[in-house]
């Protein structure tokens, strides 16, 4: 049996254009194009790649859960390329942009629909900066967490179908200390 990983991603505004804010609060325009560039969150990418880590560790099954308009699918390539065994995408309207909360549990009720033995979200979006989004969804499934953290590695004392695995996280704290649990 596969050791199960979701990784939670999503799609943002790409912050490298300029932009211009227009009467509208909810229009805003990036200069020289004429619709808005998105790139996927630099900090799910790096959840990502903590996904990948761990399963060149053991057997893995990776899953990508985005929620979404339509252009998020933009970025699925990217995921299946380096190693996304399933992408499931939540749909919403472009018009619906939901809080944190509303996020957390929607992702939370589609994780519960799957097996997993560990999920992973980036750590903060570049649009909202809020960093909610991987605690409340912890909440919203009663799971421990883990935030900041940097450099995983899971740990089994032997290596097969029923191992019990524990993970080791290296967690970034203020002033570049760091900590390990």
């Amino acid at each position: 049996m596969p050791f199960n990983i979701i990784v939670c991603v999503k799609q943002v505004f790409d912050t490298s254009y300029s932009i211009q804010i227009q009467e509208d609060p909810k229009l805003i325009l990036q200069k020289g194009r004429a619709l808005p560039a998105y790139i996927i969150n630099p900090a799910d990418k790096c959840a990502m790649e903590e996904a990948l880590r761990i399963k060149q560790q053991v057997s893995s099954k990776i899953i990508v859960l985005s929620l979404g308009p339509d252009t998020a699918s933009l970025g699925f390539n990217y995921f299946l390329a380096r190693g996304a065994d399933q992408i499931i995408h939540l749909c919403h309207s472009s018009d619906y942009i939901p809080d944190s909360y509303s996020t957390s549990r929607l992702l939370s009720n589609e994780i519960n629909l799957h097996d997993y033995d560990l999920i992973f979200c980036g750590d903060k979006s570049i649009d909202h900066a809020g960093g909610l989004v991987g605690p409340v969804l912890a909440e919203f499934l009663d799971l421990p967490q883990i935030t900041r953290a940097g450099q995983c590695e899971l740990l089994t004392s032997e290596i097969g179908p029923d191992s019990d695995y524990q993970l080791r996280a290296h967690r970034f704290l203020e002033r570049g200390d760091r900590q390990v649990i």
